[in-house]
């Protein structure tokens, strides 16, 4: 699960109840530029000294899952904020915090297998001293069951993150059917959890997407063992399409089968606007070309660098210094570069492509 939410496009991080971040993704903590676990969230985020104005922090505590866009004074960049409330086994309530500019929970990893190599050491540490006495024993005995008690309340801590993460998850077996799904991935794909289990994957995506998780992904993520950000389309329960990338890799092996763990990022709202950024463009071209009258798109960058260096040479009256060094205007000139021509000034020179044209452009100006 880690390496899956490091992959996210986002910056995820956790926070107790007095506002201190006890986890950070590896994103957050490259945004940050250091780990801030320990530290207050709105200094660690945002730069802060104080609480943000409009922190939701006593509904998310009291429960209550929030959503809302604000602009970061760390970076000035903008970002969509998901605060969640995570119910710890112990009963205590603590803040889950997503920020899509979307991923990952290494740090949780990390304290598992910390955990579990530990254990190791002590059941290891406490089958010697069985050979010793009774008493050795149940000590052993009594320390195995508080392991054991721990790994369970583990696993249930990791189960909540899972179901509870704000992001679109979900597991499946060697055949490609779903064992397991997050609320989040429910929400965006309009199910139920009963209505999905079981299912193979490849139900809820569109003709095309099925084809491509049929013949492509499924086999390639057999063979290799990992997807990174594949992009593919999944259907929602009202017919609606989205577009999303994929990045899975192996999971937990439950009952003796190795499953996959996938991550999906819904960036549909993403190719709609490189969609119209495309066609704004086109159309642009559309009305420089078909214009009738001439247009010229030229560079000017090398005559600014010129300018910009007479200047903090101490030139100040730029037209007396011209009409005393005329070089220096052919000089400009020279400099401008022409990037573009449309049809009309075709036309007008009658050249008979733009390449010829701007060919001459040296005579037609001399």
């Amino acid at each position: 699960l880690g390496a899956i939410l490091n992959s996210l496009d986002a910056f995820i991080y956790n926070c107790s109840s007095d506002n201190r971040i006890e986890y950070m993704n590896e994103k957050a903590r490259q945004r940050s530029g250091y780990n801030g676990v320990g530290q207050p969230c709105y200094q660690v985020v945002h730069g802060l000294s104080s609480p943000c104005p409009d922190c939701e922090h006593d509904e998310v505590i009291r429960g209550k899952t929030t959503r809302k866009e604000l602009l970061s004074p760390l970076d000035d960049r903008w970002y969509k904020v998901v605060v969640s409330p995570v119910r710890h086994p112990s009963g205590v309530i603590f803040k889950q915090v997503l920020l899509i500019d979307i991923t990952t929970q290494k740090e949780t990893e990390k304290q598992l297998a910390k955990l579990n190599r530990t254990l190791e050491q002590q059941v290891a540490s406490r089958t010697q001293e069985v050979n010793s006495s009774y008493q050795a024993l149940s000590r052993e005995i009594l320390e195995h069951k508080r392991a054991k008690r721990e790994i369970r309340a583990s696993e249930q801590q990791f189960r909540n993150l899972y179901t509870n993460t704000p992001a679109m998850l979900y597991s499946t077996d060697r055949n490609g059917s779903l064992v397991n799904v997050s609320n989040f991935w429910l929400e965006k794909l309009g199910y139920s959890r009963d209505e999905v289990l079981g299912r193979p994957c490849s139900d809820f995506l569109p003709p095309k997407s099925r084809r491509q998780y049929r013949t492509d992904l499924l086999p390639r993520f057999i063979k290799d063992g990992l997807l990174k950000e594949v992009p593919l389309q999944f259907q929602t329960k009202g017919g609606k399409t989205i577009d999303v990338l994929l990045s899975a890799i192996p999971g937990q092996r439950m009952a003796g089968e190795q499953h996959s763990l996938a991550v999906l990022v819904d960036i549909t709202d993403r190719k709609k606007t490189q969609m119209a950024l495309k066609a704004n463009e086109a159309k642009y071209r559309s009305l420089f070309e078909d214009a009738p009258i001439s247009h010229w798109e030229e560079d000017f960058s090398l005559v600014k660098k010129t300018l910009d260096r007479l200047r903090q040479s101490g030139v100040t009256d730029f037209l007396g210094y011209f009409r005393a060094n005329p070089e220096v205007v052919r000089e400009c000139g020279q400099q401008i570069r022409v990037v573009n021509i449309n049809q009309a000034t075709l036309d007008l020179f009658e050249a008979s492509s733009k390449e010829e044209l701007m060919g001459k452009l040296g005579r037609l100006f001399s």
